[in-house]
């Protein structure tokens, strides 16, 4: 069982594209489950990254949409980066070769204690420690939450 899930900025972009149905749901489940069980987790990166995608993708979303999504993904988390995640950051690149933005959220995930980090961007089951990368388009959330 997870007790601390670390939520990448694409499982959260997938819930606002009407283009990719199947993915928008399975990102629903993810995390309507998260907020059951009180596993959702984040960084002010990750609002920092949403904000910019969506931006990017939807420019006339209305502002009030956009400041009502950073405020219910804020209550998961909003600690900014620090010098032990870039440390830490180092080794993931070292390890995986991810982006470097990548890196340094599995490294936060990692300090953090998180033991799970959803992304479809990287090696779904790879390991970084304790902390496990989980594709949540290729597994359901109670193989990882009971």
């Amino acid at each position: 069982m997870s007790s601390r899930v670390f939520i990448d900025t694409n499982v959260l972009v997938y819930l606002r594209d009407a283009g990719a149905a199947a993915k928008r749901g399975a990102a629903a489940i993810w995390l309507k489950r998260l907020v059951d069980v009180s596993a959702a987790y984040i960084n002010l990166q990750v609002l920092n990254e949403y904000m910019a995608v969506v931006l990017r993708k939807e420019p006339s979303i209305p502002i009030d949409e956009l400041k009502q999504d950073i405020e219910t993904f804020a209550v998961w988390g909003q600690r900014p980066l620090d010098q032990d995640d870039m440390r830490v950051a180092w080794m993931v690149r070292e390890r995986f070769g991810f982006q470097w933005f990548d890196c340094l959220l599995v490294a936060s995930a990692s300090n953090d204690g998180c033991d799970v980090f959803l992304s479809e961007d990287m090696i779904d089951g790879a390991r970084f420690g304790d902390l496990v990368i989980v594709n949540p388009f290729l597994h359901h959330p109670d193989e990882f939450l009971t």
